[in-house]
């Protein structure tokens, strides 16, 4: 019984493979204007990188947090889209205006929060 559970689980593993097992979150701002525009949603910025060739494994919304924004028409807001991708994929997500959400990372945490999506 124990081996069979240690195949199971090894098969498993092996069918939800990636390119190199290494898994990063990039974010892009959804380009939201207060007052006019919604911006894109997450499934939209989800399929710019489909299309350029970069999988999405899981996407989600959040805004990046710490900073002042002024509440006015016309600007425009933190809102982000955050998408799981591979590690390796990271330059080509770059090329589209994605980065990776480490670099919100700030002495109170990670820089940005999520939440859910419209």
């Amino acid at each position: 019984m124990k081996i069979l559970f240690i195949i199971t689980m090894a098969i498993s593993m092996v069918a939800c493979d990636n390119t190199d097992g290494n898994l990063v979150s990039v974010y892009i701002d959804d380009g939201a204007i207060q007052c006019e525009s919604t911006g894109l949603s997450e499934k939209q910025t989800a399929q710019n990188l489909i299309e350029y060739g970069v999988d999405v494994f899981e996407s989600s919304c959040g805004y990046i947090s710490g900073i002042a924004i002024a509440a006015q028409c016309g600007l425009g807001d933190s809102n982000i889209n955050i998408h799981l991708i591979n590690a390796d994929k990271v330059v080509e997500a770059q090329n589209l205006g994605y980065e990776p959400v480490s670099i919100l990372k700030n002495d109170e945490g990670l820089g940005y929060e999520t939440i859910e999506c419209q």
